[in-house]
């Protein structure tokens, strides 16, 4: 059952820090060592329920996976708390919102039962290559850290083609770039920011919307679906277009909070910041 949703690149793994956490820093409220457990699905957080007719889903990026915060302070955290049951976690970091509507619409078209959603969608710049392209762009990284003098300088991943075959067929024997070459979809490593095509015309917003418009569509009436949005998703102009937007189109969203404490990374909402947004998550969710 929804075998699609599951993050290769982080199962069954315990970390003690990940991305800009900073493990060092102390605060006064909980202890500095915590780990990150990431279940056999590969989310963080324990392992789904058996039964997950009535669970509480929540979706995201690194915001709602909760850098920089014991699992208990992250928003999934909070939701099980809440609902004395555990939420679903599905966040991965970096992750564009085109990876987090592909979850929830292999969700939704399972035969599984689905009752609350929370979705947050992340940033209008951040998108996702395609699956040839993340590995290209691998390949290339690969070939700048193990090239010789000698070699042919590349820029880019097109010019790899000037690559003598022999050192191409080394590359592709490298455990490294073996492993490039197993990946199963484009996840974590084809997750990037800042596309320059979606700075122009408000493309990122646009796309944002039309994610969260499909995602409505493809979910059944009695399913409580919550939009709400990472904190600086997008400029100001961006932001109103996407809630001008979802108001004509009548879908139910949380505007962008703010921040009032941070997480020990220092960029992460913190524990007070995810307290008040879960509290309004919750009455939505009812």
């Amino acid at each position: 059952m929804i075998e699609n949703i599951r993050n290769i690149c982080r199962e069954n793994q315990q970390l003690l820090w990940l991305a800009t956490d900073q493990p060092n820093w102390q605060d006064p409220d909980w202890s500095a060592d915590f780990k990150y457990q990431f279940n056999s699905r590969g989310f963080r957080g324990p392992e789904w329920p058996d039964d997950l007719s009535d669970a509480v889903w929540t979706f995201g990026d690194s915001e709602m996976l909760g850098v920089g915060l014991p699992y208990h302070a992250s928003i999934p955290g909070q939701l099980s708390a809440l609902f004395e049951k555990t939420a679903v976690n599905v966040s991965i970091m970096r992750a564009s919102n085109a990876w987090i509507a592909r979850q929830v619409n292999w969700l939704l078209n399972d035969s599984l039962s689905v009752s609350r959603i929370l979705i947050q969608w992340s940033f209008t710049t951040r998108t996702e290559l395609d699956l040839g392209q993340a590995k290209s762009i691998e390949l290339l990284e690969l070939y700048k850290s193990i090239k010789q003098f000698h070699w042919p300088k590349v820029k880019t991943a097109k010019d790899l083609h000037q690559v003598n075959p022999m050192v191409m067929e080394n590359l592709d024997q490298d455990p490294y770039g073996r492993k490039i070459h197993r990946m199963r979809g484009a996840q974590e490593n084809a997750q990037i920011h800042c596309r320059p095509e979606l700075l122009f015309n408000m493309g990122g917003a646009r796309s944002t919307v039309k994610l969260i418009a499909d995602v409505q569509k493809n979910a059944p009436p009695d399913c409580k679906i919550v939009h709400s949005f990472v904190p600086n998703f997008g400029t100001e102009q961006e932001k109103q277009f996407v809630y001008d937007e979802l108001d004509q189109l009548g879908v139910d969203y949380i505007p962008e909070y703010s921040q009032i404490d941070y997480a020990r990374d220092g960029q992460h909402s913190g524990i007070e910041t995810v307290k008040q947004f879960t509290s309004k998550v919750y009455d939505r969710l009812l």
